[in-house]
């Protein structure tokens, strides 16, 4: 099953919740050591999170899901040098958006993306959107027990929230400075706690917010 990711530069592992993200990173390290033996070039870690956007109070910085994420990997072998941390998004959008400039630095174009099973369509949607068509991800799937018709439902309306607030913004596939300025001026968890929780389970509100005020964010 380790063939089809012999070609890849990366191993990126999206945060989920801390429970969530130790599980994620274990079968990365997994996927590490079936792939790694033998090459003549690095495999790299990005380990990408946070907490979640839905907290009013976020986790201090030193426990973000992916210094957590971090630790465990160094625990399982993998060698420190090869581990990159992003402790900024968070969310499966500015997990793509924050992370870009360190598959830049790696130069790492060919990705494998460790996440839940039923959120694979809707991360390589994400991925690929935010990331454009110079980056190729190939997803490493992790069953959570999480497969449901709720979940499948629920992850469906993200995409159609997604490319909804994208398609109002005009945001280009790609271009990562655009973006940034998404997740500054525009990202839903800058909104109030009723508005983050519908973008959440699938609701677009940037159309209504953009009635209000354009370049509005709230504190």
């Amino acid at each position: 099953m380790y063939d089809e990711f012999k070609g890849i530069d990366a191993v990126l592992t999206l945060g989920g919740g801390v429970e969530h993200s130790l599980k994620r990173v274990e079968n990365a390290a997994l996927l590490y050591f079936n792939v790694a033996s033998g090459r003549s070039y690095p495999l790299y870690h990005v380990l990408t999170g946070y907490c979640s956007g839905l907290k009013d109070e976020k986790t201090p910085k030193e426990q973000a899901e992916s210094r957590i994420m971090r630790e465990k990997l160094l625990t399982l072998g993998v060698p420190d040098e090869l581990i990159n941390v992003e402790d900024e998004s968070l969310d499966t959008i500015a997990n793509f958006v924050y992370s870009q400039s360190i598959l830049d630095d790696l130069q790492a174009r060919n990705i494998a993306v460790v996440v839940d099973k039923v959120s694979v369509p809707r991360v390589l949607k994400t991925g690929k959107r935010v990331l454009g068509t110079k980056y190729s991800l190939l997803p490493y799937p992790i069953d959570e027990d999480n497969d449901t018709f709720v979940m499948r439902f629920v992850e469906g309306a993200i995409i159609i929230a997604n490319a909804i607030d994208f398609t109002v913004l005009g945001l280009r596939s790609g271009d990562n400075k655009q973006f940034r300025e998404y997740l500054d001026r525009w990202h839903p968890f800058h909104s109030k706690r009723w508005q983050r929780y519908l973008t959440a389970y699938g609701f677009s509100t940037i159309p209504f917010r953009m009635l209000g005020k354009p370049g509005y964010r709230e504190s």
